[in-house]
């Protein structure tokens, strides 16, 4: 019977960001061969978030046929998972969150974000945001070790010991590319949705969830963890991963949530 055949585990990527962050960070391939890596920014950029968020859910229920589905968000894709979660209700039975940007309706996180101009300026809008995210798509483009270099400047202990890590910046760099490869119509547009109030949709989850994060996250700061897990209604395991960053909080997670599902 069908509520008897494993999750479909579905990974959805941060922003900027693609599936191959998996490779990032898990070389053994930990979740297996099968693990689903959806396209977001693949999605018809002429289309509006809402209905964007409606097609990767289709996408993802298409994929798992009549599987029940186990979601994974790194980052900024904890923001599509928690989407997706929230129209598919109960289909979804397990969520992992790792590193989580939490609704910036809940606290008074940005001064504590390493992204804090690009979102501040998707705020405010206009054509300095345009103009911003061409920027970062040219840098992708021509100069993306620049640009990892940029992104990594404030970068904590944890994570500037993974930069160093033999093959990282030349897999970050192709996330770059990934990102960007429709100019970044889909990066701007998620991200201009995320600073956007969301944190109503945080009722509709039912499914099972997990927060990891690191306590030294500069990137997401840990009180988006405490922030995240109070809002959601139902109860939330919190793993505060004591000395690690953004993307080291990731290996560490990865890790463990294969562990747990084995």
């Amino acid at each position: 019977m069908s509520n008897n055949r494993p999750p479909l585990i579905v990974y959805l990527h941060g922003t900027p960001g693609s599936g191959g962050e998996l490779a990032l960070v898990d070389g053994n391939n930990a979740l297996g061969p099968d693990i689903c890596t959806p396209d977001r920014f693949g999605i018809d950029p002429q289309l509006d978030i809402d209905t964007a968020f409606e097609r990767l859910a289709e996408m993802i229920c298409k994929e798992g046929d009549t599987r029940p589905i186990h979601l994974i968000g790194f980052s900024l894709g904890a923001f599509a998972a928690l989407q997706v979660a929230s129209r598919l209700g109960a289909r979804v039975v397990r969520l992992d969150l790792v590193s989580a940007a939490a609704p910036l309706e809940l606290g008074h996180f940005l001064p504590d974000m390493a992204g804090r101009p690009v979102f501040e300026a998707a705020r405010a809008g206009g054509w300095k945001f345009c103009a911003l995210v061409r920027l970062q798509a040219m840098f992708a483009r021509i100069m993306p070790g620049a640009m990892t270099s940029m992104l990594f400047a404030s970068a904590a202990p944890a994570d500037r010991a993974l930069l160093a890590a033999k093959g990282f910046r030349a897999r970050y760099r192709q996330i770059l590319s990934a990102s960007f490869t429709d100019g970044g119509v889909g990066y701007a547009r998620e991200i201009s949705a995320y600073v956007r109030p969301w944190a109503g949709c945080l009722a509709n989850i039912s499914a099972d969830t997990t927060l990891w994060h690191g306590s030294e996250d500069n990137w997401t700061p840990f009180t988006m963890a405490e922030a995240l897990g109070a809002a959601l209604p139902a109860d939330v395991r919190i793993n505060r991963l004591a000395g690690l960053s953004h993307y080291s909080a990731l290996a560490a997670a990865l890790s463990a949530i294969a562990e747990e599902s084995s």
